[in-house]
């Protein structure tokens, strides 16, 4: 699930709030969900009708389990990281999660 919110912030920024709606991941390829959110992206970017000065993701992670980090390769996380920060034109300002679990704060702060 997830939604861009209709205004800019003060600071003209985009907000994007994102979540999971369920647990089951078993089927989950990671590629093809990068591949979705970009192409997502792009999508908003060709209709947008007012230029921002950056995005703001909120991830909600209250489903979060360790079993889900696992599916997750550090080498698909940095080529993700590397496309969102030097070749996608919207640049990230701000990534906040919230509802996270223990396993997720331990996570973030690692």
């Amino acid at each position: 699930r997830g939604a861009v919110l209709p205004r800019l912030t003060a600071e003209g920024r985009r907000v994007c709030i994102t979540g999971a709606l369920h647990t089951d991941f078993d089927a989950l390829d990671v590629v093809n969900l990068a591949k979705v959110v970009f192409m997502m992206a792009d999508i908003r970017l060709g209709i947008e009708e007012v230029g921002s000065s950056g995005d703001i993701y909120v991830f909600d992670a209250s489903i979060a389990l360790p079993k889900h980090f696992v599916k997750i390769s550090p080498t698909v996380v940095k080529k993700f990281v590397m496309c969102v920060h030097e070749a996608y034109p919207a640049k990230v300002k701000e990534i906040h999660v919230i509802n996270s679990t223990p396993f997720v704060d331990f996570l973030i702060k690692w």
